[in-house]
């Protein structure tokens, strides 16, 4: 393509959309320019050769985006930046410092009390397993699924090609929202009530680990496995796994099939 005519230099946003700076012959993209004349970009690109391998990352807005790590928050840093180098958080409206800050330091005791979490099951899958019955062994495949989605949890909070859109939005009767995306080309989007950020911390956080949950995929209304209840889950957030209700049921039981009274 070439151009011609007199003004056809006028115009600085041509075929590729981004602007063109006549001064220095250089087509100027978000993060480098490319100069036409020479085919090629001065300069290197700044997100280095991790890019392409971020490029490969599953959950990420697109490809016009998923090269761009947190140093470059979307080329927005009004309204996405990373302060823990994890989450992209990109915020969907209007958010006080302070309202960003709450949010973000949830997360965080999420992720933590997620990875406490875990060590408590990989100690307790080991008892377990040192009993052959298989009542116990049931036992522990439960837990080994539960630890993988508080993997799942942690990994995701920690990846920084993984982006989560917030809203603020005003939902009578539901604190907040969790849609998870099935595409590679859509974020994960979490909704919050206003009156979320008037709560005390427990409930904050009780809220904030259940919405998690549903980025690995656990359901609200089917109680038939509670190990991939939301509802069920969010009690974990403040109560070790050996005083959860459904564990404790479900090892008094494998107890009793195990070692049945008179034997």
């Amino acid at each position: 393509m070439r151009l011609t005519g007199p003004a056809a230099a006028l115009n600085p946003f041509r075929f590729s959309t981004k602007r063109t700076c006549n001064t220095v012959d250089l087509v100027l993209y978000e993060y480098r320019a490319y100069s036409p004349t020479l085919g090629r970009w001065p300069n290197r690109d700044p997100i280095g050769e991790f890019g392409f391998e971020t490029l490969r990352r599953q959950r990420t807005r697109g490809f016009a985006s998923a090269g761009n790590l947190y140093g470059f928050v979307d080329n927005n840093p009004l309204n996405s930046f990373d302060v823990f180098g994890l989450y992209e958080y990109e915020w969907e409206g209007t958010f006080t410092e302070a309202e960003k800050q709450a949010i973000m330091d949830s997360i965080q005791r999420v992720r933590d009390r997620a990875n406490a979490l875990i060590k408590q099951i990989d100690d307790n899958i080991k008892n377990l397993r040192r009993c052959p019955c298989p009542a116990y062994d049931e036992l522990a495949k439960k837990l080994e699924g539960l630890k993988k989605l508080l993997q799942g949890m942690v990994r995701e909070i920690d990846d920084p090609g993984w982006n989560l859109e917030i809203y603020k939005k005003k939902m009578p009767g539901t604190d907040a929202e969790y849609w998870n995306s099935q595409v590679p080309w859509f974020d994960d989007e979490l909704r919050l009530n206003p009156g979320w950020f008037g709560q005390g911390r427990i409930d904050q956080d009780t809220t904030m680990f259940h919405e998690i949950t549903h980025g690995r995929g656990t359901v609200d209304d089917d109680f038939s496995n509670p190990y991939n209840n939301a509802h069920a889950l969010e009690g974990l957030m403040h109560i070790d796994k050996e005083n959860w209700i459904y564990f404790k049921f479900d090892k008094k039981d494998a107890g009793k099939k195990c070692n049945p009274a008179g034997k």
